[in-house]
């Protein structure tokens, strides 16, 4: 625990473990998609998890090995679960989640679900929910909700600006833990209300199957690599869809190199130093996440020894500049008033 703050980082093998410990890491949290999801459900983005393969764990010998790290580590590690679900995938949620949660060093899931809540809670799952950024928490009335149906704690969508989320933490009845982002991965988008298929992502070189039914994609095929917004125009369907890539900012905009959105939420935290502990979520998928945990811990140290909030701000931009190789220009903020 680093003053008010706690530090939630990503990890999809055994080797991260300690060197996310090591570098300040108070939890870990991950995503897990095996075989039969593959071939039952062949999507790989939104529908087991928002992790999707690749930044998931893919079989039960390479979690236990990681998970058996943590617990020897004493990091609480926790799942991801959060898609939308049908009834026929239940069972093999359930199944999936009672073999994932019987190791002592997994704490509970993350779920954005609540058909899915409701049903563990039925089934006296006996560990912590977490609400995930998907269930697109924007205020405190919403916290106090998911604190009444039984979640531990609740991960604010990263819209908000530092107001709101001072409002969120002031005014909320309930003692559910708050979650927010704090570096690396961005999206124009509310994750609750997104529409885009990122299930786009599979590697299937044809989008379209033998009957004329939209295929899942994942590699981007010779014909429109480097593209930074990539279109897909299915004629037998009449279905189209668009496929964000780097420097998107929006359809129509030119593309500028620099505005690629990274998130940032190290100004900001300047502002929230005084509330309630909160846990500051690092998303980064790629090696850069022991990085981007070293830096986030420095910035706090910084604000936890009375730094002056003018010079601390200065440091947070070049923290961002150091990370991102780019000048911080405002669209990479989270929480947009902590540049103010």
């Amino acid at each position: 625990m680093n003053g008010n703050f706690r530090i939630a980082a990503p990890f999809i093998n055994k080797r991260q473990v300690s060197g996310l410990k090591n570098a300040g890491a108070d939890e870990l949290y991950c995503g897990y998609v095996d075989e039969e999801w593959e071939r039952r459900w062949p999507s790989e983005f939104h529908t087991v998890n928002r992790r999707g393969r690749g930044a998931s764990f893919s079989n039960t010998a390479d979690f236990r090995e990681a998970v058996l790290e943590a617990e020897n580590l004493d990091m609480p590690v926790f799942v991801t679960m959060n898609g939308l679900y049908t009834e026929e995938q239940y069972p093999w949620l359930f199944n999936t989640i009672d073999m994932l949660s019987r190791y002592r060093a997994v704490s509970g899931i993350i779920l954005a679900d609540m058909g899915l809540m409701l049903a563990l809670k039925k089934r006296k799952y006996p560990k912590k929910i977490h609400i995930s950024t998907g269930a697109a928490v924007f205020n405190h009335n919403a916290v106090d909700f998911f604190s009444c149906m039984g979640a531990d704690r609740v991960i604010l969508d990263r819209q908000l600006d530092t107001d709101e989320l001072r409002e969120i933490i002031s005014r909320r009845r309930s003692l559910t833990e708050i979650e927010i982002f704090v570096f690396y991965t961005a999206c124009l988008f509310i994750d609750g209300y997104c529409s885009f298929l990122h299930c786009l992502d599979n590697a299937r070189p044809d989008p379209l199957d033998k009957k004329g039914m939209i295929c899942h994609s994942y590699d981007a095929g010779p014909f429109h690599k480097g593209c930074d917004i990539i279109k897909y125009a299915y004629s037998s369907s009449g279905f189209r869809a668009h496929k964000l890539q780097r420097g998107f900012r929006a359809e129509g905009l030119k593309y500028a190199e620099d505005r690629y959105p990274f998130g940032c939420n190290l100004c900001a935290l300047f502002a929230l130093k005084d509330s309630l502990p909160i846990t500051l979520k690092v998303v980064e998928r790629r090696p850069e996440r022991v990085k981007c945990v070293r830096n986030v811990i420095r910035c706090i140290r910084a604000i936890n020894s009375g730094m002056e909030e003018g010079a601390y701000k200065k440091m947070a931009r070049q923290t961002f500049k150091k990370i991102t190789g780019r000048d911080c220009n405002g669209d990479q903020c989270y929480f947009p008033q902590g540049l103010c």
